[in-house]
């Protein structure tokens, strides 16, 4: 097996703008496309697209996926409210079921079954929609907050910090974590909640979607927008990471625990600059070893040091192999083998 390898929408790949993926309870690999909208599921050998015209997904590229105690699998949509497949059938779920907001950004199931969703009110709208929603198997429960990317619009039910929830993980305590955009992040615990953002002295308000994780020491992680990654310990001490400590790009969308016991990264540059920053980043506990592409965005900035479809690195995975998957925002899908993570 090569290194590396890239499937794009010529190998049957729903789109070459990956937001997100997962690997079901079968081994099969799914990933959430934009422009066109919808998944691709690869089994090894074959893909299979599903959209809106073809199954019961809901509208919108999906920002998010999980799978559940069942196996079912959840599908958080920009705009479509969440979509479950059951591998037969398809239900979806919406603001008119009890859902907080349609714009479902991450979407976490917990060892209880219960699954929690982030949702939030359109992009560019600042309203009482939005928050997080717990699903029991038959109704909704949702905590809203009294401001959206950070703006006092009242109604809350909760302490929870904002709104627009981009991220969520548990500790090993059971405590659920929120990362949104605006608002910083916060931990509940059943009964307290605790926030940390700007006015308390933490750097970035803004979590990168989906980009949080439990680490096998326990430590929680988040993602941020423009402020690389924070981690939480055990000591209740956060320590962030950036650029100057080896991060490949201070924008983090997507962070995992891999197979060879380190943590990796998908980064990015700021939205809105086309430059070398970006690619992977692998953490050993010490220092950062990174694979960089010569594409971001699909323009070509040079500089890369692996075969990396683009710098945009928005999702990742590690299948029942060992091989790392990794979407990016341009060029498809890069798969690394797992003779090559093991050796890193």
């Amino acid at each position: 097996m090569d290194s590396w390898k890239t499937y794009t929408v010529k190998d049957g790949l729903i789109s070459n703008l990956v937001y997100s993926s997962i690997m079901d309870a079968k081994g099969h690999l799914w990933f959430g496309g934009k422009t066109p909208d919808g998944v691709a599921r690869f089994d090894g050998e074959m893909w299979e697209r599903f959209t809106t015209e073809s199954s019961g997904l809901g509208p919108g590229h999906v920002w998010d996926m999980a799978v559940d105690l069942e196996g079912q699998l959840w599908f958080g949509t920009a705009g479509g409210g969440a979509s479950r497949y059951d591998g037969r059938t398809w239900r979806r779920f919406t603001m008119e079921d009890g859902l907080a907001g349609d714009h479902v950004y991450a979407v976490e199931a917990n060892e209880d079954g219960k699954v929690w969703l982030g949702c939030a009110p359109k992009p560019d709208e600042i309203i009482r929609q939005g928050g997080v929603s717990i699903f029991d198997g038959a109704q909704f429960q949702t905590l809203s907050s009294d401001y959206t990317q950070g703006t006092h619009v009242g109604g809350g039910n909760s302490g929870l910090c904002d709104n627009r929830v981009y991220a969520i993980v548990f500790d090993r305590d059971g405590n659920a974590w929120f990362g949104t955009k605006g608002g910083g992040i916060c931990f509940y615990t059943g009964q307290e909640w605790q926030t940390y953002n700007t006015k308390t002295g933490f750097p970035c308000d803004e979590v990168g979607d989906g980009a949080a994780t439990l680490d096998s020491g326990g430590n929680i992680w988040f993602g941020l927008r423009g402020g690389g990654a924070c981690r939480f310990d055990e000591r209740q001490n956060w320590t962030i990471f950036t650029r100057e400590e080896g991060l490949a790009g201070d924008f983090v969308y997507a962070i995992h625990s891999g197979p060879d016991g380190n943590l990796w990264f998908g980064c990015a540059p700021d939205p809105d600059e086309v430059n070398r920053n970006g690619g992977l980043s692998i953490f050993d506990g010490t220092t950062f070893h990174n694979y960089t592409s010569d594409f971001t965005g699909g323009t070509i900035v040079g500089g890369g040091n692996s075969p990396l479809a683009d710098n945009r690195v928005y999702t990742l995975l590690f299948d029942s192999e060992d091989n790392g998957w990794f979407g990016t925002k341009g060029g498809g899908v890069s798969r690394l083998s797992k003779e090559a993570i093991h050796k890193v």
